[in-house]
């Protein structure tokens, strides 16, 4: 079954929330890259769930650009 779009709006917000809390561990020589690894992941999971929104075109076509 396909997630909704505010399910996928949610889980962006969610993987955006874990990656300002990795943030604090990035200089870390301990969890430095663990935590790097993390915040690539849930940058991945970001890009995931926006290619999976739905986009709504408005009825008279595309906006143009002036």
């Amino acid at each position: 079954m396909s997630r909704s779009d505010a399910e996928r709006l949610e889980d962006i917000r969610a993987a955006i929330l874990r990656c300002i809390a990795y943030r604090d561990h990035l200089d870390s020589a301990e969890l430095g890259s663990m935590a790097y690894d993390a915040v690539l992941r849930n940058l991945a999971v970001v890009g995931e769930a926006v290619k999976s929104l739905v986009v709504e075109q408005p009825r008279d076509g595309p906006a143009k650009l002036m």
